[in-house]
Order: structure tokens, then C-alpha cells, then sequence
């Protein structure tokens, strides 16, 4: 038995060699058995608000079911904080740009960020556009930079938040165009998202960063843009690579 044993380790190199590493696993979360092993990856890093989460998820999918489009739908932004209300501390900023006006007003407006108001300083410490120059060299650390001067402290631990890091040229300033939630699991790490207010939460299970930064980085609406200021990638405060 010993050598037929002996050829499973070979074979499975044949495999990878032939096809590939494999593939993340996606989830939007739409049966029961999904959701309740990603609600068990987020208990168990000490996420907050997990119920919300998932109650803005639930109604997400019937809508989506129904093809209902929900217009007052959520985005990236509001998601994640939603997931690290607490876990993140700023000192409380009020002045923000053109590309918060909305969640602003959402959380301003909107019944379903209640919980959030009270912290909306924060979230315009964290997530408000930072202002660059044309001459300016390490851009990369810009943000890092701007939330020094804000006091922005992440979470450590199993949790981090990702940016998706863009560049508006016209109006001279960084931005984060997208953002999400990352789980370091038992075996693998979980990224969870809003993919957009139109478009579904997915959890992503990724065997390490490369990965999850070559995913993000490999959606082109990401990355068309100025190439003064390629998109990049942060982790909380660090450059993330893919």
C-alpha cells in the first residue's frame, strides 16, 4: 500500500504544475450554510455589529431575488466601518471632500446608520480624500500620513481594513475608491466586502495577500486611471503587494 500511497504527493504537483494554483472561493452569502460559516470567521474575530451585517445582507439578496433594485443600498465604505465601529479611533474630523458627500448624507439621512451617527467624525477621519501634488514623490505613504495627522489607530489583531487606493488628477487628491474587511481564519483569510450599492457582499476566502492584493488590483475598473498615481493598495497603514 506504501507506494501507491507514496505517488498521491507527485500527482498532486502533476496537478498544480498543469492547472494552476487553485482558485479564491467567493460566497455571496445567499444560502443559510454560508452565512453561517462566515458569521463564525467574524464572531470569532471580534467583528462588530455581525447581526447588522447580516440583516443588510439578507435584505440585499431578497431585493436581488426579486429584482428589486435597492437604491438606498449600502457601499464598500459604510460596510466595513460598520464591521470595525469601535475597532478604529480617530480624533473626530468634520471637513470632507467631494468623494464623501454621500455617504455623508447617508449617514446623516438614513434610518439604517443610526448606529453609526455618532462616530460619523471617525468616518471622515478614515476615509476622507487626501490632497496631492503633481511633484508629489511618495505618494504611496500620503494616506498613511493624513491619518497620522488625524490620529486614525486600526485594530490589531485578526482583523484589518484594505483600501483600494485611486487617484483623481482633476481635483488633485487621493481617494479610496474601494475597501473592505480582512480575516485572518483558522486556515485562510476571509475578505469581506460590498462590492458596490448595485451589487452583492462577498466573502472571499484567499490563501494569503498576494493573492487577495493580484485580485484586487486585477479589476480594471480599479485600475483605469492617472499613471502618475497608479491605484495601490493599503493595509491599514501599510502598502499592500501583490
Amino acid at each position: 500500500m506504501k507506494k501507491y500511497f507514496a505517488i498521491f504527493p507527485a500527482l498532486a504537483l502533476l496537478l498544480l504544475t498543469a492547472y494552476g494554483p487553485v482558485a479564491p472561493v467567493s460566497s455571496d452569502l445567499t444560502t443559510e450554510t454560508q452565512r453561517q460559516e462566515v458569521r463564525s470567521v467574524m464572531e470569532g474575530a471580534g467583528l462588530s455589529n455581525v447581526d447588522t451585517f447580516f440583516s443588510w445582507v439578507e435584505e440585499y439578496n431578497e431585493a436581488a431575488a426579486a429584482d428589486t433594485f435597492l437604491d438606498s443600498d449600502t457601499n464598500c465604505r459604510l460596510t466595513a466601518f460598520l464591521l470595525l465601529q469601535g475597532l478604529v479611533e480617530s480624533n473626530p474630523v468634520t471637513d470632507y471632500g467631494t468623494y464623501l458627500m454621500m455617504d455623508v448624507d447617508a449617514l446623516d439621512r438614513d434610518p439604517r446608520y443610526e448606529l453609526l451617527k455618532d462616530q460619523k467624525g471617525t468616518f471622515i477621519s478614515l476615509f476622507n480624500q487626501v490632497s496631492v501634488a503633481e511633484e508629489t514623490e511618495d505618494y504611496l505613504q500620503a494616506f498613511p500620513k493624513a491619518w497620522e495627522e488625524r490620529g486614525v489607530h486600526f485594530p490589531e489583531g485578526k482583523v484589518s481594513l484594505v483600501s483600494v487606493v485611486m487617484n483623481d488628477s482633476g481635483e488633485q487628491c487621493l481617494f479610496i475608491g474601494h475597501t473592505g474587511v480582512l480575516v485572518e481564519g483558522d486556515k485562510a483569510l476571509w475578505f469581506l466586502e460590498k462590492l458596490a450599492p448595485d451589487k452583492p457582499y462577498r466573502a472571499t476566502e484567499y490563501a494569503d495577500r498576494g493573492e487577495l492584493a493580484a485580485a484586487l488590483l486585477g479589476r480594471t475598473e480599479y485600475t483605469l486611471g492617472d499613471e502618475d498615481f497608479p491605484t495601490f493598495l493599503l493595509e491599514n497603514d501599510r502598502v499592500l503587494q501583490p
